[in-house]
């Protein structure tokens, strides 16, 4: 749709707005027809190109009775009341269902059906809803109904009967036909002789050589045959013949009793139903008279051992989840149990004494698995007494011999010493050179330690004032001090005395 319209316009043009803002200029309209937007047009006007009749691109008025449509820079005149395109209001575009459509009164309406639909309904909200080719109920054309059959006709000995209902083909109602041998002979639609074509029978029956008769699975269980075979002959109360109860737990299939899910009747007795429990009955599991073996227990109709059973452990429909398995009743988690490692009663004992991943392990030397599962030492560092080596400990640029000796921090800093001398070794550090990386020698004034290295200090251990005015500013002196009967070096904020 050219939304400017322009030809439908009158011939009285305006100028576009002045704009003192701008020098007092007038700009045209631009080549598309829309006004620039330092050229407003006035309330109720619109911005038109060049035409046969018109003058230079300019504002105009709308004609009486159209609206002034405007969607981003599109501004156009429109009748709501009758423009398909602008029903009822602007860009409301009159659409409707396998219709073509026109604009009355500001509303849409249907002006014609495709081909092959109708407006059956007579609703134009819902277009022509009905396809005529395909609707049974609107079959060719609206309101014909495929409901009435031909009548029956004779092929041979046979009479062709249609359904009562049928479909719709191409625009024509199509039954299908039921064939019916005659005995007699078939003749005018009808079978000759046939001693049940006056006779009308009552609700589930039919006839037979003249005579009404029940439908299978009925009865005339009132003797009333007024109300025709009322009785259905595939209920619990009434199964296969009158009054014939299956009883409790029980259903009845085309007239046969049968027991419901989970029971049987293991006395071959209907008179009390099904009364047996064939889900967790040891002698009846599954079925009737089928035992479980000694020791096997049965959950939902199957012999298990719940004592091995992931889905039965201790007990019927307890499950064992993730990576645990049933030993003795109990969910057991085999990857790590010392009691059942990797497998149900493999019992872990010295000097493997620990479980870890399903594997029996002596965390004790094992170098992969060194004081607890999973803690591997590093590259050819044994495992000692759960201990990886000297592995994380700086032992003043050296390893000490793993069986011999020890990493201890002695009066000399820290280092190798006999195994068993760690704890006569008081004074750990004189200054930072005797500590590791990104640590330092601290003053701790205890019983056990005075100095010792750590990452971080209130008192530093000094070998010199240049240290402690670089370490910490406000304490620039390095002054000797007794803490017990040991000498050390302290960072102090007073000269030393």
């Amino acid at each position: 749709m050219n939304r400017l319209l322009y030809m439908a316009l009158p011939v009285l043009l305006a100028s576009c707005t002045f704009d003192p803002d701008l020098g007092g200029k007038f700009f045209p309209c631009m080549q598309d027809g829309t006004c620039p937007s330092r050229c407003v047009c006035l309330e109720g006007q619109i911005c038109v190109p060049d035409g046969p009749d018109m003058g230079p691109k300019d504002c105009a008025w709308c004609e009486d009775g159209q609206t002034v449509c405007r969607e981003g820079q599109d501004v156009w005149c429109a009748v709501l009341d009758s423009d398909p395109e602008n029903c009822g209001s602007c860009g409301n575009v009159c659409q409707l269902a396998n219709a073509t459509a026109d604009c009355r009164e500001g509303t849409c309406v249907i002006s014609g059906c495709l081909e092959y639909y109708q407006d059956c309904d007579q609703l134009d909200e819902t277009g022509c809803e009905s396809c005529t080719e395909a609707d049974p109920n609107n079959c060719g054309e609206c309101g014909v109904v495929c409901d009435d059959p031909p009548p029956s006709f004779c092929e041979e000995d046979t009479l062709i009967i249609h359904l009562d209902t049928g479909d719709c083909v191409d625009g024509q109602c199509k039954y299908q036909s039921s064939p019916r041998p005659c005995e007699f002979g078939c003749d005018k639609g009808a079978c000759k002789n046939d001693p049940c074509l006056e006779v009308t029978c009552n609700q589930h029956q039919h006839c037979e050589n003249g005579l009404c008769v029940c439908d299978e699975f009925y009865a005339d269980c009132d003797t009333n045959n007024q109300n025709g075979c009322e009785t259905y002959l595939s209920d619990v109360e009434n199964c296969g013949e009158c009054g014939f109860s299956c009883g409790d737990n029980s259903v009845c299939v085309n007239g046969t009793c049968d027991c419901a899910n989970g029971f049987g009747n293991c006395n071959d007795n209907w008179g009390d139903g099904c009364e047996t429990d064939i889900l967790f009955n040891e002698q009846n599991c599954g079925t009737c008279n089928l035992p479980c073996d000694p020791g096997l227990t049965c959950c939902d109709g199957v012999c298990v051992d719940t004592n091995t059973d992931r889905g039965n452990c201790g007990g019927c429909m307890t499950f064992c989840i993730g990576m645990t398995e049933c030993c003795g009743g109990t969910c057991i988690d085999t990857q790590l149990d010392p009691e059942n490692c990797g497998e149900c009663g493999n019992r872990c004992g010295p000097p493997a004494e620990t479980c870890c991943y399903a594997s029996c392990v002596d965390i004790s030397s094992d170098s992969n698995h060194c004081g607890e599962c999973n803690h591997n030492c590093a590259s050819n560092i044994p495992c000692h007494e759960g201990t990886c080596g000297a592995e994380g400990i700086y032992c003043g640029n050296t390893t000490c011999d793993f069986y011999t000796e020890e990493c201890c921090y002695g009066a000399n800093g820290i280092g190798c010493y006999p195994a068993g001398e760690c704890s006569t070794r008081i004074v750990e550090c004189d200054d930072d050179s005797d500590c590791g990386d990104l640590t330092y020698c601290c003053l701790v004034d205890s019983n056990q330690y005075i100095t010792k290295c750590n990452s971080m200090c209130s008192i530093n251990v000094c070998s010199s004032s240049t240290y402690c005015s670089d370490t910490d500013p406000g304490t620039p002196y390095c002054c000797a001090g007794d803490y017990d009967g040991q000498t050390v070096n302290t960072c102090s904020p007073e000269y030393c005395q």
